[in-house]
């Protein structure tokens, strides 16, 4: 499992990914301060940030201590 540090780094790609936190704030109606005060991303914003970031930060990343690891995605 991740451990916080990994999970801050997943939050910042994914941040960084939505156009930093001036736009992240923009998507989820709150004020880029408040962004910037994550270090890592809040529960409750996990599936949001995961949505906005276009999936290129899953919630396996941002929060495995709450989703566990990634499925093994099974080829026919």
């Amino acid at each position: 499992m991740s451990n916080k540090s990994d999970m801050a780094a997943a939050l910042q790609r994914a941040v960084e990914i939505i156009g930093g936190p001036t736009e992240a704030g923009r998507v989820f109606d709150i004020t880029p301060q408040a962004v910037d005060q994550w270090e890592i991303c809040p529960p409750g914003r996990v599936l949001g940030i995961e949505s906005a970031a276009g999936g290129q930060v899953t919630r396996y990343e941002l929060r495995p201590d709450i989703y566990g690891d990634a499925p093994e995605l099974v080829t026919p």
